[in-house]
């Protein structure tokens, strides 16, 4: 999979949005980390707390879920 060449400090993942998506594609958090390669504990740490993945982490969660990064992820207000 090619990856996105976009500045890390221009975007963030909306937990809430990533959630929705997670929830219509009937995908527990345990089965979506699986599915990106990481733990379900920084995963909950993504959707729950408000943590920043990094891109490469955000990009792995847009293939797992079939959709594009910016489906769940805003400008940040430094890119605005």
């Amino acid at each position: 999979m090619q990856r996105l060449r976009v500045p890390l400090d221009s975007i963030e993942v909306d937990g809430a949005t990533l959630k929705s998506l997670r929830i219509a594609a009937d995908l527990s958090q345990e089965a979506l980390a699986e599915r990106a390669m990481i733990s379900a504990y920084w995963y909950r740490q993504i959707e729950k707390n408000g943590q920043q993945p990094s891109l490469p982490v955000a990009q792995d969660l847009a293939a797992a879920l079939g959709c594009r990064l910016s489906d769940f992820t805003v400008p940040t207000e430094a890119a605005a």
